[in-house]
């Protein structure tokens, strides 16, 4: 025995001998070649023997024998070549490379068919691996039924025999698109439905009126019981010739209302104690000229609602009255603007905003008529009377209760000014440089009793020296009140009976 081995281990010594010298010879030759620089490269297989010997040119890759399958398998497994040891693409010394071979599953072929049967293709699946499935067939749909692919008749999650796979497909009931159209062609409705199932209908629709028809619905174009196919359903109309109510309403207060007017005829609005009373009511045609009940009531003004002239629709009017005089309107009476302060009937004021009169002696009246009631002038605006180029002297009625900032500013010809006739004055206030600019003013009377304030530059830029005359019993006051232009000297109090 020990003999045998010997005798074989010489043997590969002197094999090993002979391909050292050989590939020695082999790289002196290379060494020695003028065409470049080239290597040597020893395929062996996975035992230790030459499969080939080859010379390869620096960094190019090397050029591999055929290498036999290693024999061996088991039920599910075999052995197969697998590459070499070492990288053989770019060589750049001398190798030896040996082949490397690895026990790998066996591969077992998948074939697919479509349910009719047909080959729809194969795969290779290695041993207990799971198929790739690589194919998604689809079958024609019919006019009721469509179907879908729902898998394979076999089991394809781990593959350990060669198998057919068979598809199978889910049958379903087709559905259809039921479009719903207006007449007009808008879309009142989309839905889907089953081969053979009726189709739910959206509300009835409805067609707006033209001038001289209105429209009732009246079904639609075609069924929609059974639907085997797409379907557009269109809305009918049927034009019926339009005839309206014209309804006129008054609104009034409770305590106006008859005793006998029914509840139909009235309208109570909402948060006051008022109503609307039915006056007018007619059944009319399209086109026909609206007759309006003539309305009056003093001190009011009277608004509609809506002013049609023609019937177009059922029409309800509403007369409404509005105080002719609210508070803070401006009115203009012969030139002359006024703004309303109090509107009460009985005693209401207003603010002189601007005032006009081409003379020398203006007189402005206790009251103005404005609409149908009459307002005292309670306050002067500033720069009310700049545009009375010849007033010198004005006069002021005794309702007048405030004179507002530069009320007489830029009456640059104003001489003297009267506040009121007597005791019955009601002015209480002058305010900031409320004779500004008054170069020619030399005298105020004041005989009333109620003066309370005043500015103490109300006299501030006269060029001349002013007398004011006062009641007696008023001079202190007065003094006090204008005491810096009475310490200038500007400002001389009087006293006149």
């Amino acid at each position: 025995m020990i003999h045998i081995l010997q005798k074989a281990f010489f043997k590969h010594a002197l094999n090993f001998v002979k391909n050292k010298r050989k590939i020695f010879q082999e790289e002196r030759k290379l060494a020695g070649t003028k065409k470049g620089k080239k290597y040597i490269v020893v395929f062996q297989d996975e035992e230790g023997n030459v499969l080939k010997t080859a010379f390869v040119s620096d960094e190019e890759a090397a050029l591999p024998p055929d290498v036999p399958e290693k024999k061996g398998e088991s039920a599910h497994h075999e052995i197969k070549f697998q590459g070499w040891d070492k990288d053989i693409s770019c060589v750049k010394e001398n190798l030896v490379v040996k082949a490397v071979y690895r026990e790998v599953p066996k591969e077992y072929l998948v074939m697919y068919f479509h349910e009719n049967g047909k080959l729809l293709g194969t795969e290779t699946v290695p041993y207990g691996q799971a198929a790739a499935q690589p194919y998604h067939p689809q079958k024609p749909q019919t006019r009721q039924f469509y179907y879908v692919f729902k898998g394979w008749n076999n089991d394809l999650s781990r593959i350990e025999k060669d198998t057919m796979a068979k598809a199978v497909f889910e049958e379903k009931n087709r559905s259809f698109v039921v479009h719903f159209f207006h007449e007009d062609g808008t879309l009142l409705k989309e839905e889907k439905a089953l081969y053979g199932q009726a189709a739910q209908a959206p509300e009835n629709p409805e067609k707006q009126a033209d001038e001289v028809w209105h429209y009732i619905f009246d079904g639609w174009d075609r069924g929609f019981d059974d639907i085997t196919e797409d379907t557009e359903v269109h809305a009918l109309f049927t034009p019926v010739y339009n005839e309206y109510k014209v309804r006129i309403y008054e609104q009034g207060e409770a305590s106006e209302l008859p005793e006998e007017q029914s509840e139909e005829s009235l309208h109570k609005l909402s948060g006051r104690q008022e109503f609307e009373k039915l006056i007018a009511e007619r059944t009319c045609h399209y086109g026909d000229t609206i007759s309006y009940p003539d309305l009056k009531k003093k001190g009011y003004t009277l608004q509609w609602d809506i002013h049609p002239e023609t019937v177009t629709q059922d029409t309800e009017i509403h007369a409404s009255w509005t105080f002719s005089n609210p508070v803070g309107k401006v009115f203009e009476i012969a030139g002359n603007r006024y703004q309303i302060l109090n509107p009460s009937i009985s005693n209401g004021s207003v603010r002189l905003l601007y005032y006009t009169e081409n003379t020398s002696q203006v007189h402005v009246p206790e009251q103005v008529k404005i609409g149908d009631y009459y307002y005292f002038i309670e306050k002067i605006a500033p720069q009310a009377f700049c545009d009375c180029a010849k007033m010198q002297t004005l006069t002021l009625p005794n309702p007048v209760r405030v004179l507002e900032q530069k009320a007489f500013a830029r009456c640059k010809r104003l001489e003297t000014i009267i506040l009121g006739n007597g005791k019955a004055s009601r002015l209480h206030t002058i305010g900031h440089n409320a004779f500004e600019q008054n170069e020619h003013l030399k005298a105020v009377y004041f005989k009333g009793r109620r003066l309370k304030k005043a500015d103490s530059d109300t006299f501030s830029g006269l060029k001349r020296n002013l007398e004011i005359y006062v009641r007696p019993e008023e001079a202190g006051k007065v003094n006090r009140l204008f005491q810096k232009g009475v310490k200038t000297g500007r400002v001389c109090v009087k006293v006149s009976r």
